[in-house]
């Protein structure tokens, strides 16, 4: 399993919101109001087998709602709850070498105001094996 295969299951299930997504290495040049941004922070890799087959990967995908300022949070926080809802606790997503489960509840954040932007952090949880 690696990093690119974990992203590519998180994002696939993100697309399916159909708001633009910004990832974390995209080139300056930011899309039309409201979109999200992807960011994978993995936190740790664990192998208690001896002959190193048993990787397992943990972190979080850090997504971002990005809204003007002014429109009311509620409507970046609406996304966020809808960004959330796409990755419920114990969801599988197979990839072509494992599986990345979701193993907590997602977790939309504290929003605060960033320039002319409000923004709205959600993580989503997973191990990959």
């Amino acid at each position: 399993m690696t990093d690119a295969e974990i992203v590519k299951a998180l994002g696939l299930r993100l697309h399916g919101l159909h708001y633009k997504i910004v990832w974390e290495d995209d080139a300056p040049g930011l899309p039309d109001l409201p979109y999200l941004t992807f960011e994978l922070v993995p936190t740790g890799r664990i192998d208690d087998t001896l002959d190193g087959s048993g990787a397992l990967f943990t972190g979080y995908a850090q997504v971002t709602v990005v809204t003007k300022l002014g429109e009311k949070a509620i409507r970046a926080r609406d996304i966020a709850e809808d960004v959330a809802a796409t990755f419920p606790m114990t969801l599988t997503i197979a990839t072509p070498t494992g599986l990345v489960t979701i193993i907590r509840a997602t977790d939309v954040r504290q929003g605060f105001r960033d320039g002319p932007n409000w923004r709205i952090p959600v993580r989503v949880y997973y191990e990959a094996a």
